[in-house]
């Protein structure tokens, strides 16, 4: 099945009419395929290019997320070149936002921008999708008038995300369209839309979630507690009491809802949690707080730590802290590079690779690429590919 056009503004039109005639496969039917004649992918190594257009066609969404996203950020064609509206006609929503992500780090590239807001305006798309891409495209252009067509009809899935994403302007009719959903109490599961209306900084919709809160489904109770958290951050921790009753599953939910957004406000409010009475979350907040400090040495016992969560947690939060250029002690930077030649948990395995990519001991992740797991190459080759602050 062909993939159904996506009407694009008249400006946008010719880069991406650029990136089509240079690359055959840039346009394919809605399932991941290999690209017969790739264009140019801005990656030097043919292992590591080989690799990742293998992932690029494999059957499991999120290798293909990885490789794609990896693919589109290093293209220096406009729009990533084939791998841009590759992944934005891929049938996996997962897969889509991958890319948006991707495309959001090439400022300055027209062609990216129109397959981001092509994304955001397709009808077909999930809607939560369309608000991502959205999101996405205003990293690039902050100019946010071309939302307002798509939200001339109804409020309905497909308009989910962008409303929220609107909403950031503050104009009140907007506001009141947003609280009106939350109103009707049918929203959505999916935790990037909760981390949409998280980040609308719209005070105004407090009451409406508040008065949400009881109604909601238990799995998606964390999610919505952290966005109300930091919609009002110095207001009274509503439902905050609730989900620490509720079990170690929603506790550590709550945290991961909290993480996602790094941040002033995030912090202050991980710290609330770790300060709270004791709950299961209580370490795995500590931890995530390390990240936001200078001490690596602290989170040492962590990334061996028996529980797993903290063990995750202690691996990222190394990442973080790579990132910024700090040097972790060489116990725990073993540690970490243990974890991601031989981790039995692939969480926990694609934690420390991407961790490890960021410090000084990245080129040793190289005999990964050997490894027999397409998965783990993919990883390793999307790891190294990056700068050590991304």
């Amino acid at each position: 099945m062909s993939p159904r056009p996506t009407i694009l503004p008249a400006w946008a039109l010719a880069s991406i009419v650029l990136v089509l005639a240079g690359c055959a496969a840039s346009r394919r039917a809605l399932a991941p395929q290999p690209v017969d004649a790739p264009c140019c992918t801005g990656v030097s190594d043919p292992q590591m290019r080989a690799i990742l257009e293998a992932g690029a066609a494999d059957e499991r969404a999120e290798v293909r997320a990885t490789a794609l996203s990896a693919l589109v950020r290093v293209d220096p064609a406009p729009g990533g070149g084939p791998w841009g509206p590759r992944g934005r006609w891929d049938p996996d929503e997962g897969v889509r936002r991958a890319v948006a992500d991707a495309l959001a780090t090439r400022p300055g590239d027209p062609a990216a921008l129109a397959l981001l807001r092509g994304l955001a305006s397709a009808p077909e798309v999930d809607g939560v999708t369309r608000g991502h891409a959205a999101d996405r495209a205003l990293l690039l252009d902050a100019d946010a008038t071309w939302l307002a067509p798509l939200l001339t009809g109804p409020d309905d899935w497909g308009t989910a995300g962008v409303l929220l994403v609107a909403v950031r302007g503050g104009e009140p009719d907007l506001v009141a369209r947003a609280a009106a959903w939350l109103d009707r109490g049918e929203v959505p599961l999916d935790a990037r839309w909760w981390e949409l209306l998280a980040r609308t900084g719209a005070s105004g919709l407090r009451p409406s979630l508040v008065a949400l809160l009881p109604r909601l489904e238990p799995e998606v109770h964390p999610r919505a507690v952290a966005a109300l958290l930091r919609l009002d951050p110095q207001g009274p921790p509503t439902g905050l009491a609730d989900v620490l009753a509720a079990g170690p599953d929603a506790a550590l939910d709550l945290v991961e809802a909290l993480a996602e957004s790094p941040g002033e406000v995030s912090a202050r409010l991980l710290g609330r949690l770790a300060d709270s009475a004791p709950s299961p979350a209580d370490v795995v907040a500590a931890t995530r707080l390390l990240a936001l400090g200078d001490a690596p040495g602290a989170l040492q016992a962590r990334v061996v730590d028996p529980d797993r969560d903290v063990r995750r947690a202690a691996i990222e939060a190394s990442g973080t802290l790579l990132g910024r250029g700090v040097v972790p002690p060489s116990r725990l930077r073993e540690a970490l590079l243990a974890t991601a030649l031989a981790a039995e948990e692939w969480g926990e395995r694609r934690a420390a690779v991407r961790a490890v990519a960021r410090g000084p001991d990245r080129e040793r992740l190289r005999s990964l690429l050997d490894d027999a797991a397409l998965d783990l190459r993919v990883e390793v080759a999307a790891a190294l590919l990056r700068t050590p602050s991304e």
